[in-house]
């Protein structure tokens, strides 16, 4: 749950997310995300840990925005990350799977006003992971759209809702959030 907004130098932000797997084999997660300034406006890093269905997932995303999502223009920015998930897919220990993944994807996004007090923000963002494991490598290749929207009396607190489509090898999930900017 990410957009092309700007991180600015002395602020970070915490979010708290849950994922509702919607295909395949349907599941629920939940996951902790910490995302810090590396270079003002234009790059971040988020790390996140989670657990759930999926046994353990831990990670990071750098965002690089090429063009902010500022006043007067939609945002653009590329995604990198690389991340680590542990699963049991029986209760048998020679079942246990862990998989790295290589992540990259594009993403869209413009903040407006709804009135003097409320802002949104959707989004849209293309996402290619590449998950390699003993047992060999999986592509997948998925589609995330959603909506952060704040209100100037719960300032700093923001809220997420996003659905992810699953294009190849990957699955369908609807996702809410919350985050806090500190």
């Amino acid at each position: 749950m990410q957009t092309a907004n700007i991180q600015t130098s002395g602020h970070n932000e915490a979010k708290l997310q849950n994922d509702i797997i919607l295909s395949g084999s349907t599941g629920y997660n939940i996951s902790a995300h910490y995302t810090f300034l590396l270079y003002e406006n234009f790059l971040d890093l988020e790390a996140y840990l989670g657990t759930g269905s999926t046994n353990l997932f831990t990670g990071a995303m750098a965002k690089y925005n090429l063009f902010p999502d500022i006043q007067g223009q939609a945002g653009l920015s590329f995604l990198l990350g690389l991340s680590y998930l542990r699963d049991d897919e029986s209760a048998s220990v020679s079942q246990k799977i862990n998989r790295y993944a290589l992540s990259t994807g594009a993403l869209g996004s413009k903040a407006f006003a709804l009135s003097s007090y409320s802002h949104i923000s959707p989004y849209l963002a293309y996402l290619l992971e590449i998950l390699v494991a003993k047992s060999g490598t999986i592509v997948n290749h998925t589609v995330h759209t959603g909506v952060k929207f704040a209100t100037s009396t719960l300032l700093p607190w923001s809220f997420y809702a996003e659905f992810a489509f699953k294009l190849k090898n990957s699955f369908n999930s609807f996702n809410l959030g919350v985050s806090y900017r500190f």
